[in-house]
């Protein structure tokens, strides 16, 4: 993001040829950034035991967290509810507000799914139709 800044400045800044610099160099880096992201949710998800009917989607970006979503609770369908943790948002670079509890609450309520938060609005617990009951301390 930082040579995407560099060369937005450096273009209003009427220096075009160190923006387009700047941008190559930035599209140059993308398939290995791409490839990191990749890893670091592999790691993160490795570290949970999602067929717990927990998932924390703590770490990651809003573009990663729908597809994972979709595909978790598809997974989860033998629990009664599921719990997702998105936490308070307080965390959340370049906003003041949260950014992926509101677009998990939107998924959830596309779906038509019954929802409510807990744990001080950082996690949600989903109900599903499934068998299983999840169990969790609640705070």
């Amino acid at each position: 993001h930082d040579l995407i800044n560099q060369s937005q400045t450096a273009y209003k800044s009427n220096k075009k040829s160190l923006a387009h610099t700047l941008s190559l160099r930035s599209k140059s880096l993308l398939p290995k950034i791409t490839s990191l992201n990749a890893r670091a949710v592999s790691l993160i998800l490795s570290s949970q035991n999602l067929s717990s009917g927990v998932i924390d989607l703590h770490g990651l970006y809003l573009s990663e967290v729908l597809p994972l979503l979709s595909s978790f609770i598809s997974d989860s369908k033998n629990y009664k509810t599921i719990l997702i943790i998105t936490g308070a948002g307080h965390h959340s670079k370049a906003h003041d507000k949260p950014v992926i509890r509101p677009k998990v609450e939107e998924y959830l309520t596309s779906k038509n799914y019954k929802w409510k938060e807990i744990h001080k609005r950082g996690a949600i617990e989903v109900e599903l139709k499934g068998g299983g009951t999840l169990h969790y301390e609640q705070t």
